[in-house]
């Protein structure tokens, strides 16, 4: 398998301050890849800046072959990268199945999308986006939810339904960022089985998550980043020995502390 994403020494800087310093890594297609590290360590900007939402400072962000950097969100994700974030941003007076619609606007033609939110009858782009919004509220076990308004599903259902709306979008690439937060603990086994189904649909993601007993028990290849800069790469065992990785997260106090 080819590389779907390589970020080549991406730099972002905010008024002076560096967030990110330098940072190169290459994903592989078929992948679950995570990025890891204490708060403040570069995360969600990193994402931000493959998703578009920041211009990097330096650097390049490469997307099968083609030099994203710097393009806008809408342009990125007509390219194939799609993401949910930290917090919920779902239509809470829609509908499931009009949320994931609303993730089918980037595919279709802008005089087309009235047409798919009901105005319109019987039409050929209609049916497809009926089509593939199904297939995902299928795959996420949400299909009985589809007439029920978003906001009356519980926490977990609705951060799965953001994802089944990011899938929407049909993406090579899927970023997620923090999908586990606030989870319980029988929410947060689903979304992994979950996470697997989507790689499985033949989905390369990048996950970001401080649950770092998920991240290593479900994650192919993990970066681990410090203070703006990547400090470990490779698979879970690799890192969760690393000194220098334990010492990020809780000083010199052992693995054992920091990964259980």
């Amino acid at each position: 398998m080819g590389n779907v994403l390589e970020v080549q020494s991406l730099k972002m800087c905010f008024e002076g301050l560096t967030a990110v310093a330098d940072v190169s890594f290459k994903v592989r297609k078929g992948l679950i890849f995570s990025i890891i590290g204490p708060n403040g360590s570069g995360k969600t900007t990193i994402l931000n800046m493959i998703s578009g939402l920041y211009k990097p400072t330096d650097g390049r962000v490469i997307f099968s072959d083609k030099d994203i950097t710097g393009m806008k969100p809408h342009v990125v994700g007509k390219l194939g990268i799609s993401r949910t974030f930290q917090n919920l941003r779902l239509f809470n007076e829609l509908t499931v199945l009009e949320n994931v619609l609303i993730g089918r606007h980037c595919r279709l033609g802008g005089g087309l999308f009235s047409d798919v939110m009901g105005l319109g009858s019987k039409r050929k782009v209609e049916k497809q986006a009926l089509k593939v919004a199904m297939e995902y509220l299928d795959l996420f076990g949400l299909a009985r939810h589809k007439d029920s308004k978003a906001q009356s599903l519980p926490y977990g259902l609705k951060r799965e339904l953001e994802i089944a709306r990011a899938l929407a979008t049909e993406p090579q690439l899927l970023l997620l960022d923090e999908p586990a937060a606030g989870m319980n603990a029988q929410e947060t086994a689903n979304l992994v089985e979950l996470i697997r189904k989507v790689r499985d649909y033949g989905k390369t993601i990048i996950l970001i998550e401080h649950n770092i007993k998920m991240v290593m028990g479900l994650c192919d290849h993990i970066v681990v980043l410090d203070s703006g800069q990547k400090i470990s790469e490779g698979k879970a065992h690799e890192v969760q020995n690393d000194p220098k990785v334990i010492e990020a997260y809780l000083g010199t106090r052992g693995v054992e502390h920091a990964f259980n």
